[in-house]
């Protein structure tokens, strides 16, 4: 399963990450995503992931806005 994390807290998103290991050990994050802007602009150049994870309140804005 490929996920995307979007959180602006390093720690979180790496205790994140590390959980989903743990859960399932063929889970591959293929990108960790800090703001609203990099969201969108990740988002728009590739294909989907399986599953999103995302931090509510980010720096720049909140994530019902990507």
């Amino acid at each position: 399963m490929k996920v995307v994390i979007v959180e602006d807290e390093s720690l979180a998103a790496e205790k994140l990450q590390r959980l989903l290991h743990l859960a399932d050990p063929e889970t591959e994050v293929i990108q960790i995503l800090e703001s609203v802007e990099d969201a969108i602009n990740w988002f728009e150049q590739h294909s989907s992931p399986d599953l999103i994870f995302m931090d509510i309140q980010l720096d720049d804005g909140i994530s019902f806005e990507i």
